[in-house]
């Protein structure tokens, strides 16, 4: 039942090839909490000119349920994740839509596992090649969310053709560091304070 309210309400993002579309954009979001996981938003004008160029013209979510293995195909082919230089295993799932400026876009998930080889101590990181055969003037936006972390904090940026990865995790390794000594100056501080409270004592 639930599903079924679902698609009703989702059939009403229809999009047709006529509408005013400037400028070729995709918008990635990635957060610390789900390192493993990035959400893509693709334009639907994208997708019917470039990934599925044989749908109709008019594009609803039945259609695009329809084709959702062959997009996904798209995505796991173009967008590489990496752990240090090992590529990792990547699917990506159809799960709604959402616009930007009255254009519609098909939201997906992109999950990934990396082998157990690639190490704990090595970077992650995103090479997006999506549409970019297709359109040079495609852009991606993406947005990394990371609270708390002080070699890599969250921020904005776009990605073209002609962009190197991008870093999702740093090394482990360079995080622990940061703990580490953290944890040593913490540990000095309250030996220092110790140290006083013992001489102070002597003293009186």
């Amino acid at each position: 039942m639930k599903r079924a309210v679902i698609a009703i309400l989702l059939y009403g993002f229809a999009v047709n090839t006529a509408f005013s579309h400037e400028a070729s954009t995709s918008y990635l979001y990635w957060h610390s909490e789900q390192p493993n996981t990035l959400r893509l938003d693709l334009a639907l004008t994208d997708v019917m000119l470039h990934l599925t160029p044989d749908t109709p013209s008019k594009l609803i979510w039945g259609e695009l349920e329809n084709q959702a293995n062959a997009i996904a195909r798209h995505v796991v082919t173009d967008i590489v994740i990496r752990k240090g230089q090992t590529a990792c295993e990547l699917e990506a799932e159809l799960s709604g839509l959402t616009e930007y400026a009255e254009e519609s876009f098909s939201v997906w998930q992109v999950h990934w596992q990396c082998p157990q080889e690639a190490g704990i101590f090595q970077p992650t990181t995103l090479d997006y090649r999506l549409l970019f055969n297709e359109d040079s003037l495609h852009r991606a936006v993406l947005t990394r969310h990371a609270p708390g972390m002080w070699l890599l904090p969250s921020g904005i940026q776009v990605l073209k053709p002609d962009s190197l990865p991008s870093t999702l995790l740093p090394p482990v390794s360079q995080n622990t560091a940061y703990g580490a000594l953290a944890a040593l100056l913490t540990a000095a501080v309250l030996l220092i304070v110790r140290i006083r409270r013992l001489s102070s004592r002597q003293r009186a």
